[in-house]
């Protein structure tokens, strides 16, 4: 299997997963099994091509995809630039050359995120707004409901959330091409917040003043890898999910048909 066929079958699972969540999922309350699900399918993806098991081979839906791609696929594949050879560089070579420069410019952009980051949390408590990151909770001065804003970033600190940030981050600079990656970013964030203002109404303030709490601030996102309370394009969402009641838990029988769509994978894979 070479480079780019593993690059084409870790996206295309990460394009199925993230329908599959967009479609099923993304509504549902149990945020702790979204917030598994969208980490476990974004790991996955980087071994699943790799897997090649004699009982996947021996599935009879793996034999229809083997069928169908040497039947309309390989006559078409068969084909050859011949006039790319008068050239010192071939199409695929540009093609990794461009996919090259995008990776190098993500990852010079995350480690200045990553050193500018470093300033925010080293600023005086007064200069900062409310965020976490890893273990370190930052809490600027004047803030209302003080308690209520710490149980929030306690959850995020408490339950590891900055990790799943940085592995989303690394999955879109490895994968930076697919529009996905970015839809997966934002939904983890999403995820995030639920769980840490869930956590948080559990002090036991009223769901509409926790509402107002959050329309009354105008801080603004200190930085794209923490965790903050106040998130001005996340508001929406949030609000809409305290309001909502809590998923039934027959609701949980969709989380099982996932295994279908990871067979479905390792059965192109093979």
């Amino acid at each position: 299997m070479s480079w780019w066929q593993y690059l084409l079958l870790v996206n295309l699972y990460l394009l199925l997963s993230y329908g599959f969540y967009h479609f099923l999922l993304r509504r549902e309350t149990f945020f702790h099994l979204n917030r598994l699900y969208l980490v476990s399918t974004a790991i996955f993806s980087f071994f699943i091509p790799v897997i090649h098991s004699d009982w996947v081979k021996n599935l009879f839906i793996t034999q229809r995809v083997q069928h169908t791609l040497y039947t309309y696929a390989k006559p078409i594949l068969v084909y050859r630039f011949k006039n790319i050879e008068e050239h010192h560089l071939t199409i695929g070579q540009i093609l990794v050359i461009i996919y090259a420069i995008g990776a190098a410019i993500l990852i010079a952009r995350f480690i200045w995120q990553l050193i500018s980051l470093k300033k925010i949390i080293d600023e005086p408590e007064e200069s900062a707004g409310a965020f976490s990151f890893f273990r370190s909770i930052k809490l600027g001065g004047n803030l209302d409901n003080l308690e209520v804003i710490t149980a929030h970033e306690e959850a995020h600190a408490n339950q590891w959330h900055t990790l799943d940030v940085l592995l989303i981050e690394t999955v879109a600079i490895i994968n930076w091409f697919n529009p996905v990656v970015y839809l997966y970013r934002l939904e983890i964030k999403h995820i995030h917040e639920y769980i840490a203002d869930r956590h948080a109404l559990e002090n036991g303030i009223d769901k509409a003043e926790y509402a107002m709490l959050l329309l009354s601030q105008t801080l603004k996102t200190p930085h794209q890898l923490v965790n903050p309370f106040f998130n001005h394009s996340l508001l929406k969402q949030r609000i809409i999910m305290l309001q909502k009641n809590r998923s039934r838990y027959t609701a949980l029988l969709k989380y099982g048909l996932s295994a279908p769509l990871f067979v479905l994978m390792m059965s192109i894979a093979s």
